[in-house]
C-alpha cells in the first residue's frame, strides 16, 4: 500500500534536533517513509553569524544547496572560489571530495540535497 504524508518541515525538523535539519536519508530512524539510502534532504534554518567550524567534504556524495531565503557565502578553498547566495533559488552544486565551508550573512533557509546517503561519508580537514 502506498504511503502519503503531509506536514510542516519546521515542525518535523524540530522533532529530531540531532539530525540538524536533515529529514530524509539513511540515518532516519525506522519505521519512516523518510528513511532512504539513495538520497538525503535537509531543510536548513541558519542564523546570521553561523559558520561551519571546519572545512569539510563528502567522500562519495554530491551536494546541491538551494537558497530559499537569506544570504550566505559558500566557499571552496581548494578552487579559490566564493559564492554569495542572496536571491531565492540561488544554488551551488559540488561533487564528492570538494572541500567547502560556509558563513551565514543573514538569517537563511536552505533546501539541501545530497546523494547517495551514506554513513560516515564526511571528511573533515584538520587545520
Amino acid at each position: 500500500m502506498a504511503s502519503i504524508e503531509a506536514g510542516n518541515l519546521n515542525k518535523k525538523i524540530s522533532e529530531t534536533p540531532k539530525t540538524r535539519g536533515w529529514f530524509i536519508g539513511q540515518f532516519i530512524e525506522n519505521p519512516s517513509s523518510f528513511k532512504d539510502k539513495d538520497i538525503e534532504v535537509k531543510w536548513g534554518i541558519h542564523k546570521k553569524g553561523e559558520k561551519l567550524d571546519k572545512v569539510r567534504a563528502n567522500k562519495h556524495s554530491k551536494t546541491l544547496s538551494i537558497l530559499i531565503s537569506g544570504k550566505t557565502r559558500i566557499s571552496f578553498p581548494d578552487q579559490n572560489k566564493d559564492f554569495i547566495l542572496s536571491e531565492q533559488g540561488d544554488f551551488v552544486f559540488w561533487e564528492a571530495e570538494v572541500f567547502h565551508t560556509s558563513e551565514i550573512i543573514e538569517d537563511s533557509i536552505f533546501l539541501v540535497v545530497r546523494w547517495p546517503s551514506l554513513a560516515n561519508d564526511v571528511i573533515i580537514r584538520q587545520p
